[in-house]
């Protein structure tokens, strides 16, 4: 949220609020501002208001005074020094403050130009209000230092293997979540027999709708729910073989002896999206009941 709020929204708001009307912004122009010394000292700003369409009920200008924020004041009012990583211009750190401190400032508020950042990361940012500008007038310097991290330094690993969830198409469940919790021991036998070589997944077809139970049939031509056309085996063999997640986590459940994944085709099984995981138990590997 913007602490300082939009300067032409004030002021528009200010007028109708202090003498009872309302103006629709569309119907009126606004002069540029100039300075102004206020007797009273509580304004320091001028600018006319006049319709600019015969639509608006009112005729003739008037002269509206106001006060705009000083930008020396941002010395008082902002913990300093600032933090900037990569910025090297005035409008592109007024702009970050925005995020930060709710500055509000546009490219119509701060005169722009290079700003001189030393080998650490520190200097000093002179902030110029433009002589236009509805909201700011004055100038500023403002010390900053390099911000805490750089996120670019400090995430070296930046390819994430281990997230299988979620996977290609956020619009179907997951192959993983279908089939990860399931047991497919009593398919092992023709399952153990395939590689990522194979192109006839019968055999997997026929694993997939006896675990799935009644009304369900895994089917290897033509697009459906449970189609395995275009579908391939990625991987067969022993879940202690599989490959770690770059944490060194399994990413496959180690309680069963092997695994098999299918990776489904994302036009022609219309029900599920990603990785089939199937587990299963080969009698006789790592100890499991031949």
């Amino acid at each position: 949220m913007a602490l300082f709020p939009d300067p032409l929204t004030s002021i528009y708001a200010a007028i109708q609020t202090q003498n009872g009307i309302t103006l629709d912004p569309t119907q009126y122009g606004l002069t540029n501002p100039t300075p102004y010394t206020d007797p009273a000292g509580l304004t320091n700003t001028q600018l006319t208001l006049s319709p600019n369409t015969v639509q608006s009920p009112y005729v003739g200008s008037v002269t509206v005074s106001y006060f705009r924020w000083l930008l020396s004041d941002l010395l008082k009012q902002l913990p300093l020094p600032l933090k900037f990583n990569g910025l090297t211009t005035a409008l592109t750190m007024a702009q970050a403050m925005n995020t930060y401190f709710g500055t509000n400032f546009t490219a119509a508020d701060i005169v722009d130009g290079p700003v001189t950042v030393n080998p650490d990361g520190s200097g000093t940012l002179t902030l110029t209000a433009q002589a236009n500008s509805l909201g700011w007038v004055g100038t500023v310097n403002l010390p900053f230092i390099l911000g805490n991290f750089n996120l670019a330094t400090a995430i070296a690993v930046t390819a994430l293997p281990g997230l299988m969830y979620p996977e290609r198409d956020e619009t179907k469940p997951y192959g993983e979540a279908y089939s990860y919790w399931r047991d497919f021991s009593a398919s092992q036998a023709t399952l153990v027999t395939h590689t990522p070589a194979d192109t006839d997944l019968t055999d997997v077809a026929n694993a997939l709708s006896l675990n799935a139970g009644s009304g369900v049939t895994w089917v290897l031509t033509g697009a459906s729910r449970y189609s395995l056309a275009g579908a391939s085996i990625t991987y067969n063999g022993t879940t202690a073989a599989y490959p770690l997640d770059s944490s060194g986590n399994p990413q496959v459940n180690l309680a069963y002896s092997n695994v098999m994944t299918v990776l489904l085709d994302p036009v022609q099984c219309t029900g599920y999206s990603g990785t089939l995981i199937m587990h299963y138990n080969v009698p006789g590997s790592d100890g499991i009941p031949g």
